[in-house]
Parts: C-alpha cells; structure tokens; sequence
C-alpha cells in the first residue's frame, strides 16, 4: 500500500494523492485505541502524584507556621509566667514557675548539724579508714 495512489480516475479530488501506509501483519484497530487509553492512564497518575506531593508540600508549610505559632504563644506565657513568678518569689531562681528544694547539705547547715559530720571525719581519719590517698581534705577551721 505505500506510495500507491489513492484516487482512481482523473476526476476523482484525491487521485494525485498516494498512500502513505505500511502494512503492520497482525495490527488491530484495538491495539491502538488500547495504546492511547494506557497513555491516559499513565499521565492521568502522574497528573495526580504531583498534586498529591503538592498538596503534602502545602500541608507540610502550613503545619509548621502554625507549630511555629504555638512556640511563640508558649514562649511569651512562659515569659509573661516567669516575671509574675519572679515578682510573687523574691527567692529563687528567675523564670522558673517553681521553687527548688533545697539539698541536705543546706538543710543540715540550717540546722547546724554539720558539726556531727566534721566529728565523724576526724574519726575517721584517726582510724585510718580513708588511707592516705583518699583521705578527704582537713578542715583548716576545725583544728
């Protein structure tokens, strides 16, 4: 069928036409409407990754300004917490909401029972439990 003419007769509009076709053994009409509706397809799921990635992208930004958002609230609550904290608290840290408990050693000092602990030390030391590598440090008041 390639480069023979279409037309028949002289008076026919297409006789100086000529078939441009090639013979295809075994192709299908089928076959071809079967091509184009897989490429639809395909661009069809492509159209629909990229708005799904897209759409991800949007909702990703967007929870991280209203995340953003959220800190600064906190942030300034905290701050607006910590000057009303530090004015009721005149003791204490700044900008904590709390006050720190105090650690044995300031209770005993409070209570003046450190004395018991240097007298324990200098027994001690008189035994010669610690050696003379570990022995702690002698207090210059108590001697």
């Amino acid at each position: 069928m390639n480069n023979q003419p279409i037309g028949g007769s002289k008076k026919c509009k297409w006789f100086d036409y000529i078939w441009n076709i090639k013979y295809l053994p075994g192709f299908k009409w089928a076959h071809l409407n079967e091509r184009l509706r897989f490429e639809r397809a395909v661009r069809q799921d492509r159209l629909r990754t990229e708005v799904a990635l897209a759409k991800k992208e949007a909702n990703f930004y967007l929870e991280n300004v209203e995340r953003s958002e959220r800190q600064a609230q906190r942030r300034q609550r905290l701050e607006a917490a910590g000057k009303e904290a530090a004015a009721a608290a005149p003791s204490g840290r700044p900008g904590l909401p709390f006050t720190q408990r105090l650690t044995t050693a300031e209770i005993l000092r409070q209570k003046g029972l450190t004395e018991g602990r240097e007298d324990r030390l200098g027994a001690m030391r008189a035994v010669g439990l610690f050696g003379n590598k570990h022995a702690p440090p002698e207090d210059e008041e108590g001697e």
